[in-house]
């Protein structure tokens, strides 16, 4: 992306990556940005409708409506997308249209989504990137955002959500390198009971689960004083020796299985 910072194409693909709807790109007036202080205020979208009709309205939801810190990159990019602009004025003159957006032709007319789209493939392709679609580029950032541990009520924000709950249903979508580091906070024991295989998650989880443990001699099920005989080990510390088994230290198991099933039992410390 370096090799095009002075591309004036590059502004709107930018704004994408930073999470923001096509509608919201497209209907960005200057008059929302301020580059002194680097922010951006959404208040208006320009939706193309069938290819034919141009829909203008504000947000989406009053959350739509919101104040984004820029990034330099982005904020260097729209400089030189003002001064390509305010140098085709002079050049052109009065046939140059004034609408006030951010987004136009060399001759100031608003252009449209799907305008946007074609720059940005072929920004796509002069990169020898794969084109992927520019709605694609919000998933991506508020996955990026939510994977960087970003709070809920700061990514439903920048969203421009109500909930939380809707950025993460149909926003953040891991891919397999998010998911990676997650085996590396899972440990095996099999020094347990009888050597019982046991699984301990690291402690960022705050939760060990292990397989039940039934001891030699025990019918799966039996109760003795009203409870499962079966046992387990707890490792809160991995580290640790074996604190106690069967929750006898006070702390009680939850199992999804039956009693000596082999389910995994869970145990909070």
């Amino acid at each position: 992306m370096d090799g095009y910072r002075r591309d004036c194409r590059v502004a709107h693909l930018l704004l994408s990556l930073m999470g923001l709807r096509p509608a919201e790109v497209c209907g960005l007036r200057w008059e929302d940005v301020d580059l002194e202080a680097e922010t951006l205020y959404i208040a208006n979208t320009r939706t193309l409708m069938g290819n034919k009709e141009i829909i203008e309205k504000g947000t989406k939801s009053m959350a739509g409506e919101r104040l984004l810190p820029l990034p330099s990159m982005v904020c260097d990019a729209l400089r030189v997308l003002r001064a390509i602009q305010a140098a085709d004025r002079l050049a052109i003159g009065e046939a140059y249209v004034h609408a006030g957006y951010v987004f136009v032709d060399e001759l100031g007319t608003t252009l449209n989504g799907r305008q946007l789209r074609v720059r940005a493939y072929l920004i796509m392709d002069r990169s020898d990137l794969r084109r992927v679609r520019l709605y694609d580029a919000r998933a991506a950032c508020l996955t990026y955002l939510a994977n960087k541990d970003v709070r809920d009520h700061i990514l439903a924000w920048w969203a421009g959500h109500t909930n939380v709950k809707t950025t993460k249903k149909w926003y953040v979508k891991p891919s397999v390198e998010d998911l990676r580091p997650t085996p590396n906070t899972l440990q095996y024991r099999s020094d347990g009971p009888e050597d019982a295989p046991v699984l301990v998650l690291g402690p960022t989880l705050g939760t060990t689960w292990h397989r039940k443990y039934v001891p030699p001699g025990v019918v799966a099920g039996d109760r003795l004083q009203g409870r499962t005989r079966t046992g387990s080990v707890i490792w809160p510390n991995p580290d640790e020796a074996p604190v106690g088994t069967g929750g006898a230290d006070g702390r009680r198991g939850v199992s999804p299985g039956r009693a000596g099933g082999g389910g995994l039992r869970r145990c909070r410390g």
